[in-house]
């Protein structure tokens, strides 16, 4: 069996972008996604479960990611979902979870159309004329 370890997630950024220049040279930036799944329960009623990750992106996508996204946008980012474990000084274990990006798409905001409703009138066509010689 292959070890498939692939995850797209969509949603909004709850945060700005932290953005790291390394001393090596190398690029970081960090965001949390906000994704929302809707389910119906049992007695038809409509449930909004969230789930917050964390997003880490690396290179020049890093600095796109800083340069094009902000608190509230809407993003689509595929990666992989790696996890960082520690023990701290009172010997507690703990655990973080993050996606590690690979694309991120910079999803635009739908543009507002009006509700206006407009009334044409309908004009009769114009009758051509002959020409005469």
């Amino acid at each position: 069996m292959s070890a498939l370890n692939s995850l797209l997630l969509e949603g909004n950024l709850t945060q700005d972008v932290e953005f790291i220049e390394l001393a090596t040279g190398k690029n970081l930036a960090k965001f949390t996604i906000a994704s929302n799944r809707w389910y119906r329960t049992n007695n038809q009623e409509f449930i909004s479960d969230v789930l917050y990750l964390k997003v880490e992106v690396w290179g020049k996508l890093a600095v796109s990611c800083k340069d094009y996204l902000k608190k509230g946008s809407a993003v689509k980012v595929i990666g992989s979902l790696r996890q960082n474990t520690w023990v701290d000084e009172e010997n507690k274990h703990h655990e973080k979870y993050f996606l590690n990006a690979e694309y991120v798409d910079f999803k635009q905001p739908k543009k507002k159309v009006s509700s206006e409703i407009v009334d044409y009138e309908e004009e009769e066509p114009k009758k051509k004329k002959k020409k005469t010689s």
